[in-house]
């Protein structure tokens, strides 16, 4: 059975590796500096935090990550996370970079971190848990999970105008913003179906 636990120094570059494999096409999409390079910085920084402080490029605090690993093999199968930006601290929690190995999907795996990381904001007392994504076909999948957990649509904005950019997307690339209440004092899964009443929550 997989466990979710915390990112640590030794599964680092693991989880890393993983959601570069997940999201490798921000490589061609010339507004943004590579995926590759912001998973790297996000998720060592989530490490070693007093060796890579925020900066104004980077404003990200009070990064946490967790892994699902299988125990037999030690292989990481999902990553997910947590930060905190200036504008909103005390309100709200941001979620990180969410991948799940290709082969484990549709097996529950997403579901499972994202409910964990639910849980997680909860005990930090926010209100909200915010997060964006795109219309990019590689996030389909994670734009339909924030809509299934009641997760609340809040802008888009688009960001590449030209389609050539996007080959892969039928429309111009958008980052889309989502937001998800947290219910205090409900379990997770309760909180998923609070949310779904009241509407529906970005992929760093």
């Amino acid at each position: 059975m997989e466990v979710i636990v915390p990112l640590t120094a030794e599964t680092l570059d693991r989880a890393i590796a993983l959601l570069c494999s997940v999201f490798p096409y921000s490589e061609f999409l010339p507004p943004f500096r590579p995926h590759s390079e912001m998973i790297k910085e996000e998720l060592t920084r989530c490490i070693y935090p007093e060796k890579y402080p925020p900066t104004e490029e980077s404003p990200e605090t009070d990064i946490e990550y967790w892994t699902v690993m299988d125990p037999s093999s030690g292989k990481v199968l999902g990553v997910c996370g947590l930060y905190k930006m200036p504008e909103d601290y005390d309100e709200a929690v941001w979620g990180g970079w969410l991948g799940v190995d290709p082969n484990c999907r549709g097996t529950g795996i997403g579901h499972r971190i994202v409910h964990h990381v639910l849980e997680k904001a909860k005990q930090k007392g926010v209100s909200f848990v915010r997060v964006y994504s795109s219309n990019h076909s590689n996030e389909a999948i994670a734009n339909a999970m924030y809509r299934q957990i009641g997760a609340k649509l809040l802008a888009d904005r688009t960001v590449v105008s030209s389609v050539f950019e996007t080959p892969n997307s039928p429309e111009p690339l958008k980052l889309i913003f989502y937001e998800l209440p947290v219910y205090k004092g409900e379990p997770a899964a309760e909180n998923a179906k609070a949310g779904s009443r009241v509407g529906r929550s970005l992929d760093h």
